[in-house]
């Protein structure tokens, strides 16, 4: 079956996901990340959780790490251990509402992308919004890589998604997708690995290219995907119908 794709814009993910955070209250599930994300991050000013800690009037964190809440905590911020595929255990958090509830990179690496979302809703207040950041299945370097007999992906990842199959995945669950962007690989070029000099180079060549072109005519050969989700249903209850000011604006 064919879909058209729709228009979509392609942006710099984190000042993005800063500008949704600005002035409201912020649930950040997956915050620690993978091992060495932080590291990875962190020298080019890049880890998420601190940048959206400047902006958002309230912010906590949610993980599964334990070493990595108990130090987000030392460092002062407010973050909880607990699976977000247990829609009871993030129940008996009982957090107070967020009116965005941002999941960056996290749901390629989670075994009940259902359930997860199912539980998302426990920490949203009503018709509150959840932010989808994700790897793009169909990357121009990825389906490159596939000619030279490499798969260019994360070892914890154990999903991939398009722009129909994550809508679609939402709905099903209860989130309507309001708007959907595309952001470009977020460390420079010269940063990409490759096996051997000349695969390097040719890294750093597709995404140069892959750059330029998502951001004028192919939106969606980008590197990943961000899903601006509301919430359609809970708890069988239609919420279509219903205005939050907690609702992520449309950009532009």
């Amino acid at each position: 079956m064919r879909h058209a794709l729709p228009r979509a814009e392609t942006v710099d993910r984190v000042a993005f996901l800063e500008w949704v955070a600005s002035g409201r209250r912020v649930v950040h599930v997956g915050f620690w990340g993978t091992e060495g994300c932080r590291e990875l991050m962190e020298p080019h000013a890049l880890w998420l959780h601190e940048r959206l800690a400047k902006k958002a009037a309230t912010l906590i964190g949610l993980d599964v790490n334990e070493e990595g809440v108990d130090q987000a905590r030392r460092e002062g911020y407010e973050a909880y251990v607990v699976d977000c595929q247990d829609q009871e255990a993030v129940r008996a958090l009982c957090l107070d509402p967020a009116e965005v509830v941002l999941a960056g990179e996290v749901i390629e690496h989670i075994d009940a992308p259902g359930r997860f979302l199912d539980a998302m809703h426990e920490l949203a207040v009503p018709g509150g919004s959840l932010v989808i950041t994700t790897p793009n299945a169909y990357s121009m370097l990825n389906s490159l890589s596939a000619f030279r007999g490499l798969e260019l992906i994360n070892p914890d990842h154990v999903a991939l998604y398009s722009w129909y199959t994550l809508t679609n995945l939402l709905k099903r669950h209860g989130w309507e997708t309001t708007s959907f962007l595309t952001y470009p690989y977020p460390l420079a070029p010269g940063s990409a690995s490759g096996r051997g000099r000349l695969g390097k180079l040719l890294a750093r060549l597709v995404l140069g290219i892959q750059g330029v072109l998502s951001r004028t005519v192919a939106p969606f050969i980008a590197h990943g995907l961000i899903a601006v989700g509301q919430e359609s249903s809970r708890d069988g209850r239609d919420m279509a119908s219903s205005t939050s000011e907690a609702s992520v604006p449309t950009p532009g």
